[in-house]
């Protein structure tokens, strides 16, 4: 599954699009990002689309990184239903990926 890179103009449609949905926020100057990138392709690969993978870079979607009140890169959120429901500091917090998505698809089920 590709991930989408998302702007400000389709943030909130790709959020809401699927039940579930995680996004990446990240920094071009940030090295973590392409590791991180591929923890999160491999996780949601497995989900046969039912999950929306997303990268936002927040030096090009200021508005989109302020109005998530977001402190550090790299940052992933996942959301249900186009609301966030937990948010990941950090390459190592996020080693369970696949984990999160399945208990969250459990919930939405």
């Amino acid at each position: 599954m590709p991930v989408e890179a998302l702007s400000n103009e389709n943030y909130g449609e790709f959020v809401a699009e699927k039940n579930i949905a995680v996004v990446l926020f990240y920094a071009q100057w940030e090295h973590y990002h392409p590791y991180l990138r591929s923890l999160l392709e491999a996780a949601v690969e497995e989900f046969n689309g039912q999950v929306n993978l997303g990268e936002v870079d927040v030096d090009a979607c200021m508005d989109i990184a302020v109005n998530m009140s977001l402190k550090n890169v790299p940052t992933v959120v996942y959301y249900e239903r186009g609301m966030p429901v937990e948010s990941v500091i950090g390459v190592e917090a996020n080693r369970n990926l696949s984990g999160r998505v399945k208990r969250m698809l459990a919930g939405a089920a």
